[in-house]
């Protein structure tokens, strides 16, 4: 074939696959801008196929990857976005998460420290994260101190403050477990479910004192079922 002509083929086979590229990347769209993600995500996923450094796609994927729960693919397009330094802040921190929760944790802890030195304020979302993956990795002493950070920023949550007490019951700290647990019912942490089958209080259940004090704050109503803590 003339070289030429072979030119003419391959500008044509390129045109082609940025046509199709973009039909279905507009096709997500769509999908996405009519509130089913689920069909959104195979067209999102074919453009990125068709034009890998396609990042707007890539973004598109991702976001429809976390609504779905497919953590897996999510992580797989983060990793390629920070892999070619075409990663977002709001994907740096989403692809941590991700990291902390596939027990990547050193990876997670690297990127994490990355956002603390890249942003010029205090960033609670950063401690959060920490938190979590010192709790992950079965650290809870470290996980204690993050958490107790990320709670001055986040106005006292309910649920930082109980998982505040789980982490001080596995360090086998027993009066810092009851005074964290107490003031997270206190701020409403009323999850009767969570507290039945919590692990941190295998030991702590079968005691007066934990009868006291579930008696002492009513419990969330689950619909008609009947999950008393027992």
């Amino acid at each position: 074939m003339q070289p030429g002509k072979l030119i003419a083929l391959q500008l044509f086979f390129s045109g082609f696959v940025i046509i199709r590229n973009d039909i279905n990347f507009k096709i997500g769209n769509i999908y996405v801008w009519t509130g089913s993600k689920k069909q959104a995500y195979p067209y999102y996923s074919k453009s990125v196929d068709l034009i890998p450094g396609n990042a707007g796609a890539r973004l598109n994927l991702i976001d429809v990857c976390k609504a779905l729960y497919k953590n897996r693919a999510g992580l797989e397009q983060l990793n390629y976005l920070y892999d070619h330094q075409q990663i977002n802040f709001p994907k740096r921190l989403l692809l941590a998460e991700f990291l902390v929760h596939s027990s990547q944790f050193e990876k997670a802890k690297k990127i994490i420290e990355e956002a603390q030195a890249i942003y010029p304020y205090v960033l609670p979302e950063t401690f959060d994260l920490m938190g979590r993956l010192y709790l992950l990795s079965r650290q809870p002493a470290k996980a204690i101190l993050f958490f107790k950070d990320y709670l001055v920023l986040s106005s006292n949550n309910p649920n930082t403050i109980y998982t505040i007490a789980g982490q001080y019951a596995k360090t086998g700290n027993v009066t810092a477990a009851w005074k964290w647990l107490e003031e997270s019912m206190k701020k409403g942490f009323r999850y009767s479910w969570v507290l039945r089958f919590d692990p941190s209080w295998k030991n702590f259940r079968s005691t007066k004192k934990w009868n006291a004090l579930i008696s002492r704050f009513p419990m969330k109503k689950y619909f008609n079922h009947d999950l008393t803590v027992k």
